[in-house]
Protein backbone atom coordinates (compact mmCIF):
# COMPACT_ATOMS: atom_id res chain seq x y z
CA UNK A 1 0.00 0.00 0.00
CA UNK A 2 3.02 2.45 1.01
CA UNK A 3 4.76 1.81 -2.13
CA UNK A 4 1.57 2.63 -4.47
CA UNK A 5 1.42 5.67 -2.57
CA UNK A 6 4.93 6.92 -3.24
CA UNK A 7 4.80 5.22 -6.75
CA UNK A 8 1.74 7.43 -7.50
CA UNK A 9 2.93 10.51 -5.76
CA UNK A 10 6.24 10.57 -7.95
CA UNK A 11 4.34 9.48 -11.30
CA UNK A 12 1.75 12.20 -10.35
CA UNK A 13 4.52 15.30 -9.63
CA UNK A 14 6.27 14.34 -12.60
CA UNK A 15 3.14 14.46 -14.72
CA UNK A 16 1.53 17.84 -13.67
CA UNK A 17 4.60 19.20 -13.25
CA UNK A 18 5.34 20.44 -16.91
CA UNK A 19 2.26 22.43 -16.78
CA UNK A 20 3.97 25.01 -14.89
CA UNK A 21 6.64 25.70 -17.46
CA UNK A 22 4.76 25.06 -21.06
CA UNK A 23 2.49 27.30 -19.55
CA UNK A 24 3.66 30.83 -17.81
CA UNK A 25 6.69 30.65 -18.95
CA UNK A 26 5.64 31.00 -22.71
CA UNK A 27 2.05 33.10 -21.62
CA UNK A 28 4.94 35.74 -19.96
CA UNK A 29 7.64 35.93 -22.07
CA UNK A 30 5.23 36.33 -25.26
CA UNK A 31 2.25 37.89 -24.00
CA UNK A 32 1.17 39.74 -27.17
CA UNK A 33 1.51 36.31 -29.09
CA UNK A 34 -0.53 34.75 -26.92
CA UNK A 35 -2.87 37.51 -26.23
CA UNK A 36 -3.72 37.58 -30.10
CA UNK A 37 -3.96 33.42 -30.00
CA UNK A 38 -6.39 33.73 -26.67
CA UNK A 39 -8.11 30.97 -25.78
CA UNK A 40 -6.33 28.56 -28.67
CA UNK A 41 -3.18 28.89 -25.93
CA UNK A 42 -4.79 26.57 -23.53
CA UNK A 43 -5.12 23.34 -26.15
CA UNK A 44 -1.45 24.46 -27.32
CA UNK A 45 -0.35 23.90 -24.15
CA UNK A 46 -2.26 20.76 -23.18
CA UNK A 47 -1.13 19.14 -26.73
CA UNK A 48 2.61 20.32 -25.15
CA UNK A 49 1.85 18.80 -21.64
CA UNK A 50 0.66 15.42 -23.08
CA UNK A 51 4.49 15.05 -25.31
CA UNK A 52 5.84 15.37 -21.94
CA UNK A 53 3.22 13.28 -20.32
CA UNK A 54 4.20 10.32 -22.70
CA UNK A 55 7.48 10.99 -22.45
CA UNK A 56 7.46 10.84 -18.68
CA UNK A 57 5.01 7.25 -19.07
CA UNK A 58 7.31 6.14 -21.45
CA UNK A 59 10.48 6.43 -19.01
CA UNK A 60 8.37 5.85 -15.81
CA UNK A 61 10.32 2.39 -14.21
CA UNK A 62 13.72 4.06 -15.30
CA UNK A 63 12.55 7.55 -13.16
CA UNK A 64 10.09 4.97 -10.26
CA UNK A 65 13.17 2.97 -9.37
CA UNK A 66 15.75 5.83 -8.93
CA UNK A 67 15.74 6.32 -5.35
CA UNK A 68 18.07 7.67 -2.40
CA UNK A 69 17.92 6.24 1.13
CA UNK A 70 16.04 8.56 3.22
CA UNK A 71 16.03 8.33 7.43
CA UNK A 72 12.11 7.90 8.14
CA UNK A 73 11.89 11.17 10.63
CA UNK A 74 12.64 12.79 7.46
CA UNK A 75 10.12 11.16 5.21
CA UNK A 76 7.77 12.13 8.02
CA UNK A 77 8.60 15.71 8.05
CA UNK A 78 8.99 15.63 4.05
CA UNK A 79 5.11 14.38 3.73
CA UNK A 80 4.31 17.34 5.83
CA UNK A 81 5.51 19.35 3.66
CA UNK A 82 3.87 17.72 0.30
CA UNK A 83 0.56 18.10 2.53
CA UNK A 84 1.20 21.43 3.57
CA UNK A 85 1.82 22.32 -0.23
CA UNK A 86 -1.34 20.68 -1.64
CA UNK A 87 -3.60 22.46 1.40
CA UNK A 88 -1.81 25.74 0.03
CA UNK A 89 -2.31 25.02 -3.60
CA UNK A 90 -6.07 24.12 -2.76
CA UNK A 91 -6.69 27.82 -1.38
CA UNK A 92 -5.20 29.22 -3.89
CA UNK A 93 -7.11 27.52 -6.48
CA UNK A 94 -10.65 27.78 -3.99
CA UNK A 95 -9.78 31.48 -4.48
CA UNK A 96 -9.19 32.24 -7.63
CA UNK A 97 -12.23 29.56 -8.59
CA UNK A 98 -14.12 32.13 -10.58
CA UNK A 99 -11.23 33.24 -13.23
CA UNK A 100 -9.39 30.68 -15.82
CA UNK A 101 -6.01 30.14 -14.85
CA UNK A 102 -3.97 32.36 -17.56
CA UNK A 103 -7.13 34.43 -18.48
CA UNK A 104 -5.90 37.66 -17.10
CA UNK A 105 -2.80 37.50 -19.03
CA UNK A 106 -4.25 36.54 -22.00
CA UNK A 107 -6.84 39.55 -22.42
CA UNK A 108 -9.78 37.14 -21.52
CA UNK A 109 -11.21 39.15 -18.66
CA UNK A 110 -10.31 42.24 -16.65
CA UNK A 111 -8.82 40.10 -13.39
CA UNK A 112 -7.99 41.92 -10.34
CA UNK A 113 -5.27 42.17 -8.21
CA UNK A 114 -5.61 39.50 -6.27
CA UNK A 115 -4.64 40.65 -2.21
CA UNK A 116 -6.70 38.18 -0.11
CA UNK A 117 -4.85 35.48 2.26
CA UNK A 118 -2.52 33.53 1.19
CA UNK A 119 -1.79 36.79 -1.53
CA UNK A 120 -1.67 39.02 1.74
CA UNK A 121 1.49 36.94 3.37
CA UNK A 122 3.11 36.19 -0.25
CA UNK A 123 3.36 37.89 -3.85
CA UNK A 124 3.18 34.00 -5.48
CA UNK A 125 1.72 31.46 -2.72
CA UNK A 126 0.97 29.29 -5.83
CA UNK A 127 4.48 28.67 -6.84
CA UNK A 128 5.49 28.42 -2.52
CA UNK A 129 2.58 25.75 -2.64
CA UNK A 130 4.63 24.09 -5.81
CA UNK A 131 8.05 24.23 -3.91
CA UNK A 132 6.36 22.45 -0.53
CA UNK A 133 4.98 19.98 -3.12
CA UNK A 134 7.97 19.15 -4.75
CA UNK A 135 10.31 18.86 -2.44
CA UNK A 136 8.29 17.93 0.12
CA UNK A 137 7.49 15.09 -2.83
CA UNK A 138 11.15 14.24 -3.03
CA UNK A 139 11.79 14.31 0.34
CA UNK A 140 9.14 11.67 1.57
CA UNK A 141 9.87 9.68 -1.95
CA UNK A 142 13.41 9.70 -2.08
CA UNK A 143 12.88 9.43 -5.67
CA UNK A 144 15.74 11.16 -7.25
CA UNK A 145 13.75 11.95 -10.45
CA UNK A 146 11.74 14.58 -7.76
CA UNK A 147 14.71 15.89 -6.57
CA UNK A 148 16.37 17.18 -9.85
CA UNK A 149 12.73 18.45 -10.59
CA UNK A 150 12.18 20.29 -7.36
CA UNK A 151 15.52 21.86 -8.08
CA UNK A 152 14.83 22.69 -11.58
CA UNK A 153 11.39 24.24 -10.54
CA UNK A 154 12.99 25.94 -7.81
CA UNK A 155 15.65 27.68 -10.27
CA UNK A 156 12.90 28.50 -12.98
CA UNK A 157 10.62 29.90 -10.40
CA UNK A 158 13.14 31.91 -8.94
CA UNK A 159 15.29 33.73 -11.86
CA UNK A 160 12.54 33.02 -14.75
CA UNK A 161 8.96 32.59 -14.27
CA UNK A 162 8.58 35.26 -11.06
CA UNK A 163 10.13 37.73 -12.40
CA UNK A 164 8.60 37.88 -16.07
CA UNK A 165 5.25 37.51 -14.36
CA UNK A 166 5.84 40.75 -12.12
CA UNK A 167 7.04 42.19 -15.20
CA UNK A 168 3.32 41.80 -16.62
CA UNK A 169 1.53 42.33 -13.83
CA UNK A 170 3.65 45.43 -13.03
CA UNK A 171 2.49 46.80 -16.83
CA UNK A 172 -0.79 45.46 -16.17
CA UNK A 173 -1.75 46.98 -12.81
CA UNK A 174 0.91 49.93 -12.41
CA UNK A 175 1.50 51.33 -9.63
CA UNK A 176 -1.02 49.25 -7.38
CA UNK A 177 1.29 46.35 -7.57
CA UNK A 178 4.12 48.31 -7.08
CA UNK A 179 2.71 49.12 -3.73
CA UNK A 180 1.63 45.76 -3.12
CA UNK A 181 5.29 44.31 -3.94
CA UNK A 182 6.79 46.90 -1.68
CA UNK A 183 4.71 45.62 1.38
CA UNK A 184 3.60 41.83 0.25
CA UNK A 185 7.01 39.44 0.44
CA UNK A 186 7.76 37.37 -3.29
CA UNK A 187 7.71 33.99 -1.88
CA UNK A 188 8.15 33.38 1.46
CA UNK A 189 5.66 34.69 4.47
CA UNK A 190 7.63 37.20 7.13
CA UNK A 191 10.54 37.64 5.57
CA UNK A 192 12.07 40.82 5.99
CA UNK A 193 13.46 42.96 3.23
CA UNK A 194 16.86 44.02 3.73
CA UNK A 195 17.34 47.74 4.85
CA UNK A 196 19.31 49.65 3.03
CA UNK A 197 22.04 51.72 4.41
CA UNK A 198 23.70 54.82 3.42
Amino acid sequence: MYETLVRLTILGILIFWPLIPLFWIPVHLFTGFFKRLGVLTYPLAFILWGAATWLTLSFKDLLLQALVPVPLAIKGAGWLLFLLGLALHTWTIWLLRARIIGSGELGLEMAELETRPPFSLCRHPTYLAHVLIFWGGAVATGSLALFVVAAADLLLTLFVIIPIEERELEARFGERYRTYAKRVPKLIPGALKRKKFS
